[in-house]
């Protein structure tokens, strides 16, 4: 089962979540993340297609940031649509999950 689909978007990594960021798929998801994403790779996620969004897939988001940064890569997430961005805005997220460059 795929969870993401992923392309080129201005020199980063556009990684596009489909279904469910939470903790049933959490696993599934560290693991496809896992082969998609290096460190030092600039990466965008984006949450637009994610029906639903709870505390696992907000540590799994914080776990692939340090990893991205670990490389120097820079990290961010998108989320417009209503549901994941409720749930982003709700968790707090939005200030931990995106990278400042010095």
């Amino acid at each position: 089962m795929t969870l993401c689909e992923v392309r080129e978007s201005g020199g980063a990594l556009e990684v596009t979540i489909h279904g469910a960021a939470d903790v049933a798929n959490a696993r599934a998801l560290r693991d496809e993340l896992a082969s998609l994403v290096s460190p030092g790779r600039d990466v965008v996620v984006v949450l637009d297609e994610v029906e639903r969004l709870d505390g696992a897939g907000v540590q799994l988001l914080v776990a692939l940031k340090a990893f991205v940064e670990r490389g120097d890569g820079t990290f961010a997430v998108s989320a417009t649509a209503a549901v994941p961005a409720k749930a982003f805005e709700t968790a707090g997220a939005a200030t931990v999950l995106t990278s400042r460059k010095p």
